[in-house]
């Protein structure tokens, strides 16, 4: 998987990769430990973040072209931490990301949820972490 915000799921394989991530991270909610009345969904905590991701994917063997190949994306979420039924911890994010460099790498492809264009950017719902 070559998790770069921006594009839509699995977009690039290879077996080699170099991902690079920024982010800057505005708290919104902090140790809220509130639900809404008497239901069993719990937030913790929710922060906005900008963010720039960047990276390359390829296949052993073929010519290594940093400049060339690399792609970066920039974007912002909106990500918490939330407890639901009194004992299941959930982070979850939801953001926009697009592309900014090597856009021709992505001519012609589309999100896989909302059949829109990804040179437009893409919307992405993520419930749980990578790690």
């Amino acid at each position: 998987l070559f998790p770069l915000r921006g594009l839509s799921g699995i977009t690039f394989a290879g077996d080699q990769a170099l991902i690079f991530s920024g982010e800057y991270r505005l708290p919104l909610v902090s140790n809220a430990n509130r639900g809404i009345g008497t239901l069993p969904i719990f937030l913790n905590k929710m922060h906005m973040s900008f963010f720039v991701d960047g990276g390359d994917i390829r296949y052993r063997g073929s010519a290594f072209d940093f400049l060339g190949r690399v792609m970066v994306s920039a974007g912002t979420e909106i990500m918490g931490d939330f407890v639901l039924g009194y004992g299941l911890p959930l982070t979850a994010r939801l953001g926009y990301g697009v592309i900014l460099t090597n856009r021709s790498r992505i001519n012609g492809l589309t999100d896989a949820t909302t059949k829109a264009s990804l040179d437009y950017g893409s919307v992405y719902l993520q419930i749980g972490t990578m790690f």
